[in-house]
C-alpha cells in the first residue's frame, strides 16, 4: 500500500520471519476473491481500510515452514482510507520512502513487489 511515494510495511509478530518488515497480506479464505482478501488482510494487519488502485504483479514463491507450500501472490497498489495501526499479527506499521526500504524484508515476493512498485509497474484501474 502506497501513499504519496511511500509504501506501508508491517513488522511481523509471527513466524516465519518474526520481527521482519513485510507488505500486509496473507492467505485467502475459502471462496474469497483475491481483492476482498487483500482488503481483509490489510485491515487485520495494518488496521486500515483501503481502496485498491491496480495490480502491481503476480509472484510465485515457496512459503517456508514444516511443510513447504507453493504460493501465488497477487500484489495490489492501494490507498489507505484512514490511519494505520498494528494488528494482531504485527507489532508496528510504518510508511517508508522508496529510497529507505529496510533490508530485513520477509519473503522474496515482498522484495520483488517493492522493486516493481519503485519502477511504476502496475496496471491502473
Amino acid at each position: 500500500m502506497a501513499e504519496r511515494g511511500r509504501i506501508l510495511l508491517v513488522k511481523r509478530d509471527i513466524e516465519p520471519y518474526f520481527g521482519y518488515w513485510d507488505i500486509p497480506g496473507g492467505f485467502l479464505e475459502d471462496g474469497e476473491h483475491p481483492e476482498d482478501g487483500a482488503r481483509r488482510e490489510v485491515l487485520e494487519e495494518a488496521g486500515v481500510e483501503i481502496e485498491l488502485k491496480g495490480l502491481i504483479g503476480v509472484y510465485v514463491e515457496s512459503y517456508p515452514g514444516e511443510e513447504i507450500v507453493n504460493t501465488l501472490t497477487l500484489a495490489y497498489a492501494a490507498a489507505p482510507l484512514g490511519e494505520p495501526r498494528p494488528g494482531h499479527e504485527t507489532t508496528a506499521v510504518r510508511y517508508f520512502p522508496a529510497n529507505a526500504i529496510p533490508e530485513d524484508l520477509a519473503f522474496d515476493h515482498a522484495k520483488q513487489t517493492i522493486k516493481d512498485w519503485r519502477a511504476g509497474r502496475f496496471s491502473r484501474e
